[in-house]
């Protein structure tokens, strides 16, 4: 503990010794109050656009850096007591050319876009950002989040000097505070697609990480109120599913309905309470299952909008895990597992229902932002039935409340401190969990270097006992100019667990890393635009008994040439190292040979109809030929504006050596030949802004064929079987034939702002057997016909906005 006291009192070091802010801008955008607000249809002929100063001047920082740039842009800026009002005219000699691919909402495709962030906060460290494309489609963020998604207006328009932006985004879809004189900062920036050109105003340097710094001041924004901001979005969802049970009296046909309500309320011009109360994420893309051989937890990134909405408030490390709310009940996998034991599965819950979940999130005047979340998830139960016909109910995840709340103090240059605590408290006699944290930056004045770190200490709560850990990663980083570097240390003690509530795949590690690289946007050879690399170095070692783990070094490049055309390298090299963790044996250890290798990767030009990235990876032992190999293809055509095919496909092979079971006393490995193919199709046709049909398939195969069985010994080296584990198991017990099959598709439609109609098909099969050796056609079409889930759901939200109505019922 001594160790954790120590590196508390360095965190708080930085935070006396920071440099006084400096003005990194002298430039300053106006904003004009008007009484009566132009029409939002892509014509610039409102007689308000003309009483306001136009921003102009714009620099070009792709494809030549801090040039004035080649095309001319306009901006206006208004606002009134209910939005704020932005146009842009982006002048360009061949209209014609302007490229302008539909996408759904939130995505960029092959087309020019617009952008505004406005840092209402002036803090430098959060923004919010609305674009359009020259197709129409919306785009916004919040800088800091993974996920943010407002109800605002814009229109394009196409005419004979270029293309015109007008957007309204009303004072409900953004927060800032509540004072006579706002002070905002502010940037535009404008990308043309057909020459990856991108302008900048104000100019801002190529591979800054946070830009905010950067921006201009917005000035003339004055006696406006942060509105009431209330909004209801009730939904109802319809669905229908079949599965071959294969049990008499059980009806393969099955029926759902899901009636919610999604809250949303401004309790004051900082803070925002987002509830949702039995939500259904039925419309969320299918999870990319594998199949996993190693000693790690597989885990899935989040795709639940409400998780994804606000993240910034709680992304501290890996301290907070969303998906551990509403994943898979702890049950689920014995439950199967007694059907080998001549159980029927009546009913085993994969998911564990969400019943409810609350946030409140937002930022003071004085830079402390506050984030909130409590969720309940319901208890879960399977139904067996033995040989007899007698039923048993077995619980299989407990009655469940999820807490986390986050503290953040924004600090000047690009710094702050963040405190985190998260707790999970389980209905009856269940193992309750605590997980508590800080995290910090310090930047410099000049935003090129800074130290960041992290301190978390987890706290497991069994019937009988506690245990307590801890971890830290700490780091030093120069990150701006063309060479950088960074350097640091990662402690995770062997009891620190936070993954009732976080994110940890493997305890009992301390590792050193440091690297440098270097960023190149002007070089000299005419034939590139940019490139980039680094090496890097890493050795770990236990924390515990202080135990060699692993070494390894590694480098990296990637050149973009002026033709579009890019190429990426990696090689690694790493001797022999121990593996702490593949024994699945607490105190023993498995010694890997040492391997090298690495891959050469490409892309071609995205703005042509058809392009392709590929790949190529081989990695090899030094000492024996044990082989890994990969190879990835990812063509796309995109047949006109509204219609895209993608497919990526994958196949690769490794003669590999791990764990397979414990028996008479003795930990058995298995040597085997791993082949994996995964091909995963996906289409769109994008009827228009508001309304698309996509389309996405996935099969991952995976067939695991051992070829004989070894002994770990005492030291982590193998020996031959001599007790021959095959004259009691089969020498195919052991191998696997995995599928994963999945296909979603989805037609989204946007019949009124911020309301939708979802409909959804999705088919699922998981297929398991020990038939090694098949051909890829034949073993496909035995998967088609395995049992298959199919699904046809409807979902309806409508959304209401308090003010939209009380307006018109007045």
């Amino acid at each position: 503990m001594k160790k954790i006291k120590l590196l508390s009192a360095l965190l708080l070091i930085p935070l006396f010794t920071l440099a006084q802010e400096t003005e990194s801008t002298t430039k300053v955008a106006k904003a004009t109050r008007i009484d009566v607000a132009p029409k939002i249809d892509g014509i610039l002929d409102d007689v308000a656009w003309s009483k306001t100063p136009v921003i102009t001047g714009f620099t070009e920082v792709r494809p030549i850096d801090n040039t004035p740039a080649s095309r001319k842009t306009e901006v206006r800026i208004l606002y009134d007591n209910v939005a704020i009002y932005v146009s842009a005219m982006l002048y360009d000699t061949s209209p014609d050319s302007i490229l302008r691919e539909l996408t759904q909402r939130d995505r960029s495709g092959n087309a020019d876009e617009f952008h505004v962030v406005f840092d209402t906060y002036n803090d430098k460290q959060t923004g919010f950002v609305f674009g359009v494309t020259a197709a129409g489609v919306q785009l916004d963020e919040f800088i800091g989040s993974n996920n943010f998604s407002a109800i605002w207006e814009s229109a394009v328009k196409i005419n004979n000097e270029g293309w015109a932006v007008e957007m309204k985004i009303p004072y409900s879809a953004i927060r800032f505070p509540k004072t006579d004189i706002q002070n905002w900062g502010f940037i535009a920036q404008r990308k043309v697609r057909r020459t990856r050109g991108e302008d900048l105003w104000p100019y801002i340097p190529l591979g800054i990480n946070n830009p905010l710094p950067f921006a201009a001041k917005l000035e003339g924004i004055s006696g406006i109120n942060p509105p009431l901001r209330l909004s209801f979005t009730p939904y109802a969802g319809f669905g229908v599913s079949h599965f071959p049970a294969n049990v008499v009296g059980l009806s393969n046909y099955s029926t759902s309905y899901n009636v919610g309500l999604d809250l949303k309320y401004g309790i004051n011009e900082s803070f925002t309470l987002d509830a949702t109360l039995a939500p259904d994420f039925g419309q969320v893309q299918s999870d990319n299952q594998f199949l996993n051989l190693s000693a790690f937890e597989t885990t899935f990134s989040e795709n639940r909008p409400f998780f994804q909405e606000g993240n910034e408030y709680f992304n501290v490390g890996h301290l907070f895990f969303p998906r551990r709310i509403g994943g898979t009940p702890k049950g689920f996998g014995s439950v199967r597992n007694m059907a080998n034991q001549g159980f029927k599965i009546i009913e085993n819950p994969s998911q564990i229902q969400l019943l409810n979940a609350t946030k409140i999130t937002g930022t003071t005047k004085s830079g402390i932002g506050i984030g909130f979340l409590n969720s309940i998830t319901n208890a879960e139960f399977a139904i067996v039935e033995d040989a007899n016909g007698v039923q048993q109910r077995i619980k299989t995840e407990p009655f469940t409340n999820y807490n986390v709340i986050s503290v953040r103090q924004t600090l000047p240059n690009n710094s702050f401190v963040n405190l985190y605590n998260g707790n999970v408290t389980r209905e009856g006699p269940n193992n309750d969990a605590n997980l508590s944290g800080i995290r910090f930056q310090v930047g410099t004045a000049k935003n090129d270097y800074q130290l960041r770190g992290i301190l978390g200490i987890s706290n497991k709560f069994m019937l009988d006992s506690v245990s307590n850990g801890y971890k830290y990663d700490i780091a030093f980083e120069k990150i701006s100019g063309p060479f950088r570097f960074y350097l640091g240390r990662n402690v995770e003690s062997d009891t620190y667990n936070p993954n009732d509530i976080g994110l940890l795949q493997a305890a009992d590690e301390v590792t050193h890393f440091w690297g440098a690289g270097y960023r190149n946007f002007s070089p000299k050879n005419p034939k590139i635009r940019e490139s980039r690399g680094g090496i890097n170095f890493r050795y770990e070692t236990t924390f515990k008994t202080r135990e060699y783990a692993q070494f390894s070094v590694s480098a990296d490049n990637f050149t973009l040439y002026q033709s579009f055309f890019s190429l990426q390298s990696f090689v690694e090299y790493k001797p022999n190292h121990n593996d702490f963790f593949e024994a699945r044996t607490p105190g023993r250890k498995y010694q890997r040979l040492a391997f090298m290798g690495g891959s050469v990767g490409f892309s071609t030009d995205f703005r042509k109809r058809f392009a392709v990235d590929g790949r190529v990876t081989y990695f090899d032992n030094i000492q024996e030929r044990n082989p890994f190999r990969r190879l990835n293809l990812s063509p796309r055509f995109r047949l006109n504006d509204k219609v895209l095919f993608i497919h990526n496909f994958t196949v690769s092979k490794d003669l590999d050596k791990g764990f397979v079971t414990r028996a008479n006393n003795e930990i058995y490995f298995g040597i085997r030949d791993v082949k994996t193919y995964e091909n995963v199709f996906s289409t769109s046709y994008i009827f228009t802004p508001d309304m698309s049909l996509t389309l996405r398939a996935r099969h991952n195969w995976t067939d695991v064929d051992y070829r004989r069985y070894m002994i770990l010994n005492q030291d982590g080296t193998l020996r031959e079987d001599e007790l021959n584990l095959n004259t009691t198991r089969p020498v195919n017990d052991f191998n696997i034939n995995a599928n994963f099959f999945n296909i979603d598709m989805v037609y989204s439609w946007r019949f009124a702002p911020g309301s939708d109609v979802v409909l959804i098909y999705k088919n699922s099969i998981n297929k398991f057997d020990n038939q090694v050796g098949k051909r890829f056609f034949e073993n496909f079409g035995n998967v088609l016909r395995s049992d298959q889930l199919n699904t046809v759901s409807i979902k309806v939200l409508y959304y209401l906005d308090y003010l939209t109505l009380k307006k018109k019922k007045a």
